[in-house]
């Protein structure tokens, strides 16, 4: 794209716009919720599947995509340093609108295949594109990596809003209705979602470039961030020697399972509740409008007061929150007859809770700028975010599984209780963490970072 804009001062705003831009079709892969349920119906409607598909494997899709996702972000880095950045997003770009397209064939076979297609090739395609859209334009802005990272995965959060939306209209003659009257739209949004996520990444991926005084950029961000006598640049192959990068990580991975469960069990706790599919829908919705704000004021909490402070208040809060979930249900179900205190108050939770896991989107990439650098930034994520897909994997198939067996009640109440307690652990852990110093494991080599943060 030969456009003067892109070498002109605005150079940084039209690639931090092309990285919200790109972000808004990753953020298609976290439709999850709402194409479960009719994967499901589809499924067991099917007569050439092999065998009854239950709620509990919807854990081997998600499972599945966080692994492809975690796993391929560090090739992200890889590529993008040796063919650029519109290279790596139309690559990662095009693997996952390929795996939507495939699914159009193999939700028609095995829930295996589908956790393949839906799950690990459209995550390997995320995962290529999405640390590259983030990183490249933070670039631009290395004082305020927290407020940036915010503002562009807060395209993530629209796209899961709005093909959310999407989703459910083009499948649903009536959404008032809990039963596929449709079935056939189900394999056919797969293709229809592939090319319109495409298309927005290849209007997006030339918008995205590096600052030509990159070098300047990253030496300045030091400066600024970590005190002007020490300029601290981490390699993805260093990271794991230092002690700070196992605390953050450990802190990212607990995190994310406690995340994880409250995305797993919202939609299903309302179904218990006997609130409509409607309701359901304008509740998930939302919260994810918050969720898009949350990542924007969490970022910038993040670069005003510090790493400590913001994952304190965010665990500590949803700790809170998830354990009443059962609770505050529970009194709204009995409260009145036709449902709506029940259905209030529910709405009350999960608009907060969506609010406090967003911030995970926008703190751990920007503690990683500011702790390890920025000129490495996108390698370094990617290693960062191995803590993420190592409890993403297991944290489903584990408690889905393990707990498949009870009854509906009970599984509900364990779980909340289990995501309760592992908040807290990650806020234990946290408290670990010394801002001011890096540690490194074997050799006990201290080097001192930052006196403010």
């Amino acid at each position: 794209m030969d456009l003067k804009i892109l070498n002109s001062k605005y150079a940084c705003y039209v690639a931090v716009f092309g990285g919200f831009l790109v972000h808004i079709s990753l953020g298609g892969i976290f439709t999850y919720g709402s194409m479960f349920p009719y994967i499901l119906q589809y499924m067991n409607l099917n007569q050439t599947n092999v065998r009854v598909v239950h709620p509990t494997d919807v854990g081997w899709i998600i499972g599945m995509a966080t692994f492809g996702r975690g796993a391929s972000m560090s090739l992200g880095g890889f590529i993008e340093h040796r063919l650029g950045a519109s290279f790596t997003i139309v690559t990662g770009g095009f693997i996952m609108s390929f795996g939507y397209i495939l699914t159009y064939f193999t939700i028609s076979l095995h829930i295996i295949p589908v956790a393949v297609s839906y799950g690990l090739i459209v995550g390997i395609g995320t995962g290529i594109a999405y640390g590259v859209a983030m990183t490249i334009p933070t670039q631009w802005f290395p004082k305020h990596p927290g407020l940036l990272s915010g503002i562009i995965l807060s395209g993530f959060g629209i796209g899961s809003v709005g093909f959310d939306l999407i989703h459910s209209y083009f499948i649903d003659d009536d959404i008032t209705n809990s039963t596929l009257v449709n079935p056939s739209r189900v394999p056919v949004s797969f293709i229809a979602m592939g090319c319109i996520y495409f298309m927005i990444q290849l209007i997006a991926a030339p918008l995205i470039k590096r600052p030509e005084t990159v070098e300047e950029s990253v030496n300045q961000n030091n400066l600024n961030i970590f005190g002007e006598t020490t300029k601290i640049e981490l390699k993805p192959h260093q990271l794991i020697f230092y002690v700070n990068f196992w605390i953050i990580w450990i802190t990212y991975a607990l995190n994310s399972a406690f995340s994880l469960l409250f995305i797993l069990l919202q939609k299903m706790w309302g179904k218990y509740l006997e609130i409509s599919d409607l309701r359901l829908l304008i509740a998930t919705c939302t919260g994810g409008i918050f969720s898009i704000f949350g990542r924007i004021i969490w970022g910038y909490l993040t670069d005003r007061f510090g790493y400590k402070i913001v994952i304190w208040t965010s665990t500590l809060l949803f700790a809170i929150m998830f354990s009443t979930f059962y609770i505050c249900s529970e009194v709204g179900k009995l409260s009145t007859p036709n449902g709506n205190n029940r259905f209030a108050m529910y709405l009350i939770w999960v608009i907060i809770m969506f609010f406090l896991i967003s911030g995970n989107f926008s703190i751990f990439p920007a503690i990683c700028a500011k702790v390890f650098g920025i000129q490495h930034f996108t390698g370094n994520f990617g290693v960062l975010y191995t803590g993420y897909s190592f409890t993403a994997v297991i944290t489903p198939i584990i408690v889905l599984r393990v707990f498949a067996d009870q009854d509906t009640k009970t599984l509900f109440l364990t779980t909340f209780i289990i995501g309760s307690i592992i908040s807290i652990l990650s806020l234990l852990v946290s408290l670990f963490y010394n801002q001011s110093y890096h540690k490194k494991i074997f050799f006990g080599k201290t080097t001192k970072v930052s006196q403010a943060n």
